[in-house]
């Protein structure tokens, strides 16, 4: 009986000694909550705020958020590629930002970068999505309201309404 005990002690010992990284990797959601400025140019410095979310129901410790450093883009000298939370609590957030640089060469369009976390060694990675481009719009022209009518004066989120314009053709002639 004695011996029996001891074995089912150990094995529930040995069960309950879960890692903090496989509890981790449920547990922390990590989210970019935005970069500014938004698009970003090529061969220019931008920044990056993510979010880290203990969504589990034990605290994590030792915990670090990397930024995975690719392709067009790196983090700016002086600036960590590694931030070090310590130990996240249950249900709290904590949010890092990361000073970044975009090669000159940089593709105009969608790129990606690599944040993630790392627990006892194991590391999780998610990408997001930024935009590359430049703040030059290819216009046909300027739209200018000078006088417009709202019906109803006031609008919620939802409602349906009438905005009323009118058309002020302004001709300028060019020699």
């Amino acid at each position: 009986m004695y011996g029996k005990l001891v074995i089912a002690i150990c094995l529930i010992l040995s069960l309950s000694g879960v890692s903090q990284a496989a509890l981790a990797d449920n547990s922390l959601k990590i989210s970019l909550i935005k970069y500014d400025p938004y698009p970003v140019s090529p061969d220019s410095d931008f920044s990056v705020w993510v979010q880290l979310e203990n969504v589990g129901d034990n605290d994590i410790s030792a915990v670090s958020i990397e930024f995975v450093e690719k392709y067009p883009f790196s983090i700016k000298p002086g600036d960590s590629a590694v931030k070090y939370p310590g130990t996240i609590r249950k249900n709290d957030k904590v949010i890092y930002k990361f000073s970044v640089h975009v090669d000159k060469n940089a593709f105009v369009g969608t790129n990606t970068i690599g944040i993630g976390y790392r627990v006892d060694n194991i590391f999780t990675k998610k990408e997001f999505d930024i935009e590359v481009g430049s703040d030059v719009v290819d216009s046909k022209g300027t739209v200018k309201l000078d006088k417009y009518a709202l019906s109803p004066e006031v609008f919620m989120a939802g409602d349906t309404g009438t905005v009323s314009l009118r058309d002020y053709r302004e001709i300028t002639h060019l020699n």
